[in-house]
């Protein structure tokens, strides 16, 4: 079900101080803007489409839709972000990060680069390490041909540098986990540092068990000692807050207002669903 929300004095002469924030996936896209002056949402929107689609999801086709269909997207901004959902990614500790093995990088991630990938470096500097993807299929390009000059991450920055902007001065382990659409990330802080990190395939509440259960294997979590933050889409007592309940009593959800200035439009939100979009917000 499409979302839109929208502040009644937004106009188009405003876009100038303002950052457009994507979100983009196979299941769903979003975006939200907010006025970096007054720190304000101005608009919000979310599009899940995968139920529409009987076969895989072209993310640029979604967009190039969106961007005829929703002429706000083509305002002039101060600056667009974008977050794309991938698994073809992996972390470098900034201290040993080198440009010249930048290639080498990408082959632990994906074995043969064609000429039609892209590799993009993010630097996550808030928990210390660089962000390497590769991007399939000129998406890059195509993203640029809509957006000159946006800054482009996977999904992983927006959630990483939100959480870490809550948890930093925290000296518990807080396990943060962000319920979408098919998948579901999972990032692990200790005393404020970042841990663990990674997203998996996730259709519903017995697959999100499975994994918490090897999580906490494998990372030798005590569930007495762990601070659960919540985002995406799940709702107190819903199948997948059940099965989290399980295992870990101390769950609380994250929110966006400590990122955002009050008004009518953010209090509309529910404050953890849209954490990864509007954590984007902090990313440069």
């Amino acid at each position: 079900m499409d979302q839109y929300l929208r502040d009644k004095h937004f106009q188009q002469q405003h876009a100038g101080q303002c950052d457009l924030l994507i979100e983009l996936s196979l299941t769903h896209l979003s975006y939200a803007v907010i006025d970096q002056l007054h720190h304000r949402l101005q608009i919000l929107y979310y599009s899940n489409y995968s139920s529409n689609n009987d076969h895989k999801t072209n993310i640029l086709d979604q967009l190039d839709e969106h961007v005829e269909t929703h002429q706000e997207l083509k305002f002039p901004f101060r600056k667009t972000k974008v977050s794309i959902q991938s698994t073809l990614f992996t972390f470098i500790p900034t201290e040993l990060f080198d440009h010249a093995l930048v290639k080498d990088y990408a082959k632990f991630v994906h074995p043969t680069i064609s000429k039609n990938q892209s590799i993009l470096i993010n630097d996550i500097s808030s928990v210390g390490i660089k962000n390497l993807t590769v991007l399939e299929d000129n998406l890059q390009t195509g993203l640029m041909n809509h957006f000159d000059q946006a800054l482009i991450l996977n999904q992983a920055s927006p959630f990483l540098t939100g959480v870490n902007h809550l948890v930093i001065e925290n000296e518990k382990t807080s396990l943060a986990i962000n319920i979408r659409s098919k998948i579901v990330e999972f990032a692990l802080f200790h005393s404020g540092k970042l841990k663990f990190y990674n997203l998996f395939d996730c259709i519903h509440a017995d697959e999100l068990n499975y994994f918490i259960l090897h999580l906490i294997k494998e990372l030798d979590l005590n569930p007495t000692q762990t601070q659960v933050l919540l985002a995406g889409h799940i709702k107190r007592n819903d199948p997948h807050y059940e099965r989290i309940k399980k295992y870990f009593s101390n769950i609380q959800f994250l929110s966006v207002w400590p990122l955002l200035a009050q008004s009518d439009l953010a209090e509309q939100l529910l404050p953890h669903e849209f954490f990864s979009l509007i954590s984007l917000n902090l990313c440069e």
